[in-house]
């Protein structure tokens, strides 16, 4: 691949003298930037959707005493499933619930809390800002041999903060979060053809969110081909699949179920999620612009970017193109496995994340590409990136849902559907009112 472009978009070398900085230091300040910004707007209490209060619980429990099993007498668990053993076991993917645990392992575990409630969130949240941080900084060392350092680190911050990474996976555990950082490792190590390292940060992803699997069969088969070299897929295989037998080993051992995840590859299979009421289509639809959950109408700067695709294509390493290509077999993965909203109560999108990290490094060439020839569209990117960011700073702050609810209402509602089956007509009751509390999607639940 020839060296990459030192000009900026306004066609003016180093314009602030960023060309004169490592590409580390580039990805530091990157990082440093989104810190700042995520720490103040996280959730750090109890107020979460239930899905991460089961994620922080997991990794307490991993921290505390190696296992997600929990005391069956705490009567505030959401996603706590009985294995085959009869003991009760947080029900969530292996990856996020280990990356959480590195955080709760520095804080006082000889706390015994006698219910989740007590459990404290903010080692959990930490993780995430951490993740997503990191992320973003990682990503912008992929841009900073694709591009100018001006375009890196302003393309790096519009990931960061233009999209719902910052009102959903540095918020708290989701699991978006550590998937940023793992993705992202994958195609900075890619593009370094470090083929052992970038399989095992596949793999990593994997066991956070097993259907990124795609984005290393994808680019290790493309990277195979171009090179005529099979060992790059053998390579990439083995190791990236490390994280699937690792995801299929956790939900064997502690649910009996040798699958990804009980119950969502059923989903993808019969396309049961997506076709009981949108269909595909119309899923797929509302998954790129329903007005509370689309992907291009919180981050409008990627619809824009669509057009150039073809010019950065032509000026994409294989490894960018085949990232491209995974983002698109992710989401049609994503939207025939769950329901466009992807949940409730929380700002943005959530299914579309792992979407624009995979294409990425093709978005970032089709700017590049373009943004020297084409001024008015390239001010429209500007000024909708903007847009974007101020968006989800509203979001985060005056606008986030979640901070809208009554306390542990969304737990007091969900435990029951969860844990017991003769609560589920109350804890339904009870969600539904939390919901119309919150003004959350009408007709989602």
């Amino acid at each position: 691949m020839d060296a990459p472009s030192t000009v900026d978009a306004s066609g003016r070398s180093g314009s602030i003298g960023l060309n004169e900085f490592p590409g580390w230091a580039l990805a530091v300040v990157g990082s440093f930037i989104c810190l700042l910004l995520y720490l103040p707007t996280a959730t750090w209490d109890y107020a979460q959707v239930t899905d991460n209060i089961a994620t922080t619980v997991g990794s307490w429990s991993i921290a505390d005493h190696g296992s997600i099993r929990i005391d069956t007498s705490w009567p505030d668990v959401p996603w706590a499933e009985q294995g085959p053993d009869g003991n009760w076991y947080i029900w969530r993917n292996p990856g996020g619930m280990v990356w959480g645990a590195l955080f709760y392992l520095p804080t006082d575990l000889t706390f015994e809390p006698t219910r989740a409630i007590e459990v404290p969130m903010a080692p959990g949240t930490l993780g995430a800002v951490v993740a997503t941080a990191l992320g973003v900084g990682v990503m912008i060392l992929v841009f900073r041999g694709l591009g100018s350092a001006t375009q890196a680190l302003f393309a790096g911050l519009a990931l960061g903060l233009g999209t719902s990474n910052w009102s959903v996976s540095a918020d708290s555990a989701w699991n978006h979060g550590p998937t940023l950082l793992f993705l992202s490792l994958g195609l900075l190590l890619s593009s370094r053809e470090r083929w052992a390292s970038s399989g095992l940060a596949w793999a990593a992803a994997i066991a956070v969110r097993p259907h990124v699997a795609v984005a290393a069969a994808v680019v290790g088969l493309a990277e195979a081909w171009r090179r005529r070299k099979p060992s790059i897929v053998i390579i990439v295989g083995v190791l990236s699949g490390l994280g699937l037998l690792v995801t299929i080993w956790f939900y064997a051992t502690f649910f009996g179920e040798a699958t990804m995840r009980p119950g969502q590859l059923d989903s993808f299979i019969t396309g049961d999620v997506s076709n009981t009421s949108l269909g595909f289509f119309g899923n797929l639809f509302y998954f790129m612009f329903h007005p509370q959950r689309g992907l291009f109408i919180f981050s409008p700067f990627l619809l824009l970017l669509l057009p150039a695709i073809p010019a950065g294509w032509r000026a994409a390493p294989t490894w960018a193109r085949a990232g491209a290509v995974a983002a698109v077999l992710y989401s049609i993965i994503q939207v025939r496995a769950d329901v466009f909203y992807a949940g409730k109560d929380f700002f943005g999108y959530r299914g579309p994340l792992e979407t624009v990290t995979l294409a990425a490094p093709l978005l970032f060439l089709a700017y590049r590409e373009w943004a020297p020839t084409r001024h008015l569209w390239r001010r429209a990117v500007h000024v909708t990136t903007a847009a974007a960011v101020g968006v989800f700073a509203l979001g985060v702050t005056v606008l986030d849902p979640i901070r809208e609810l009554p306390a542990h209402c969304l737990v007091e509602a969900q435990v029951g559907v969860y844990r017991s089956e003769e609560d589920k007509a109350a804890g339904r009751e009870r969600e539904r009112e939390c919901f119309e509390t919150a003004n959350s999607i009408p007709g989602s639940g």
